[in-house]
């Protein structure tokens, strides 16, 4: 089977799902931004109604294919695969129920019923889709994931809620109906500078976990973290100034190119700009000119750019090749030269212009910085108020409760990054909005929507986990860089700004045994612990149903049950929360994941 025919039938699916579901939310929310209404409109019943079929045929179409029914013969997706027919069937029939009933002219409840009957037909097409996505495009392994994670939302959706999910499916399905998921992992952090192949061999990029370079693409006074230019090739900029190249110096693209040599096709010593032309070839890849790595074009023998360029899109390293042409070497041969999209991380970002660190902060609690924030003790250099905040938290004993705790943490995190004063109801009545100008400064990256700038009912949740987690990661690093409440969570240290656990999740079970079961005289040392554990979680990159697993999983409890369907929640026979439950509740990543608000 063609690959590409495999991908038309995935599409076809997926993309009915999505028309159908974003159409039902119209119907159901009738396009209201601040939350679901009533179902008292079908004025897009067609719309819903033929998405359903589509949807149904298309699957059925999928499961019918012979070729695809080999690949996934005797795989673990083969269940999923085999269960294809009976969700489109039974999404057939659900569909013409709501049909019918829409058409006779039945109350709300009667349609709200049949409307989510379907919801959770269509949630069991996309989990099931994406167990196979996963089987059958390992490379596009996170939106797999995604589509399954969508369809377990669907399937528990009503027309009260469905919203929680409108937004993730139309982003995973978008991502997958557009066919080129290289789009949606480089997005807005793209930069698109020209490089030119020195060698003869090719063009060589890195990947950016391999990549030691960072660059301040924006002008920002932050570099942030990119993929860079291997070995045999340089960078072309224009007419750097002194001994560092800037923004300002970069070429983004041969339009660019072409507006700097008047729109002349081809770049030669007759034309002005030649000479104003540099080569950077970076020797050590750090994204910092050095002496003597800015080259003449002369000097690297470059005779000639031609600058009619031609569409590529290939993938080198995950870098974007978007176009691409040829220089002419004074030997006559010809090499590559072409623009492309590198994969940048503004959330890893070092100030351009580091901070003198005077001795009295450098003893002081340090924390990384990242998209537009400074480091903490840079940041307190110029910031006094910061500077005695952090001071104050170091004076909060081993029996400070745990509130006084966090909220310490939050005033030193708002100080930090100058939001102390912003009303928390200014980006809207869904988020916080110290909680979310903190996330935009240290990721780097605005929040933006369809609707605007101001998070809606569909997005909060996704704030709020954002925020949960970035508070857990500084909440951590400053309680383990306290004399006074690292002694909390000896099983945990800070070293070289990494979160570490002698013993790994190990040690988990060593805290049990230390703390004991809650109780009153020790629920404040549980949450501390706790919250410092899933910062480690966050860390090494644990999913939090494993880590939920390690954590509630090591219970004395053995007339517990568990049902992690609907909560993860342990009960004793008589009916009475386990102790293992009990931890739950304090568990930060687990309380993110069923819908909990922020911190």
């Amino acid at each position: 089977m063609e690959a590409q025919e495999a991908v038309t039938l995935f599409n076809n699916v997926v993309g009915n799902v999505l028309s159908t579901t974003t159409a039902a939310d119209d119907l159901i929310n009738n396009d209201n931004p601040n939350g679901p209404s009533q179902l008292d409109t079908v004025t897009d019943e067609s719309s819903v109604i033929g998405g359903m079929a589509s949807a149904a045929e298309a699957a059925a179409a999928f499961a019918g294919n012979a070729p695809l029914a080999a690949i996934f013969e005797g795989v673990g997706p083969a269940i999923a695969f085999a269960q294809l027919p009976l969700n489109a069937e039974q999404l057939a029939r659900d569909a013409q129920n709501f049909q019918e009933d829409a058409a006779a002219g039945d109350n709300n409840q009667i349609l709200t019923n049949d409307f989510t009957a379907v919801l959770n037909d269509e949630g069991q097409l996309l989990s099931n889709f994406g167990i196979l996505m996963a089987e059958f495009a390992p490379e596009l392994l996170p939106l797999a994931a995604g589509l399954t994670l969508a369809g377990t939302l669907l399937q528990y959706a009503t027309y009260t809620n469905i919203g929680n999910c409108i937004s993730l499916l139309t982003s995973l399905i978008n991502a997958w109906s557009n066919g080129n998921y290289q789009k949606l992992q480089a997005a807005e952090n793209q930069k698109d500078p020209i490089f030119i192949d020195l060698s003869g061999n090719g063009l060589s990029l890195t990947t950016l976990s391999t990549s030691g370079a960072y660059f301040d693409f924006s002008g920002s006074g932050f570099a942030e973290h990119t993929s860079w230019m291997g070995s045999g090739t340089g960078m072309l900029v224009f007419d750097p100034t002194g001994a560092a190249v800037t923004s300002d110096d970069l070429i983004s693209s041969f339009s660019a190119l072409q507006a700097l040599a008047g729109g002349a096709q081809t770049i030669d010593s007759s034309n002005s700009i030649y000479s104003q032309l540099r080569v950077w070839v970076d020797s050590n890849g750090d994204g910092k000119v050095d002496a003597g790595e800015l080259k003449t074009l002369s000097q690297l023998g470059i005779a000639s750019i031609n600058l009619d360029a031609t569409s590529s899109g290939e993938i080198l390293n995950g870098n974007v090749v978007n176009q691409v042409s040829n220089i002419t070497m004074v030997d006559g041969s010809t090499r590559e030269i072409a623009s492309v999209s590198l994969v940048g991380d503004p959330s890893t970002t070092v100030a351009d212009t580091p901070a003198f660190i005077p001795s009295s902060i450098s003893l002081l609690p340090q924390v990384e910085g990242g998209g537009d924030m400074s480091d903490l003790r840079s940041e307190m250099t110029t910031d006094q108020t910061l500077e005695s905040e952090v001071q104050e938290f170091l004076t909060l004993g081993s029996d400070a409760p745990y509130s006084d705790i966090t909220n310490a943490v939050k005033t030193i995190m708002y100080e930090w990054d100058g939001v102390a004063s912003v009303n928390p109801n200014s980006r809207g009545p869904q988020v916080n909005a110290k909680q979310l100008e903190f996330i935009e400064a240290y990721s780097g990256e605005s929040y933006s929507s369809p609707y605007g700038s101001n998070p809606i009912y569909h997005a909060a949740p996704g704030v709020d986990a954002s925020w949960n987690d970035l508070f857990a990661t500084m909440f951590a690093k400053l309680v383990l860089q306290s004399p006074n409440l690292q002694s909390l969570v000896p099983e945990f240290s800070l070293e070289n700004g990494a979160i570490v656990a002698a013993d790994g999740f190990s040690s988990i079970a060593a805290a049990f045994a230390r703390l004991g079961d809650l109780s009153a005289s020790n629920v404040q040392q549980w949450q501390v612990f706790l919250t410092v554990a899933d910062a480690y979680r966050i860390e090494v990159g644990t999913s939090a149903e494993d880590y939920y697993q390690t954590v509630v999983g090591q219970t004395s409890d053995s007339s517990c049950v568990m049902s992690w369907r609907f909560a993860p929640v342990r009960m004793t026979a008589s009916g009475m929360p386990c102790a293992s439950t009990m931890r739950w509740c304090l568990l930060p990543s687990l309380r993110r994941s069923v819908g909990f608000g922020p911190v």
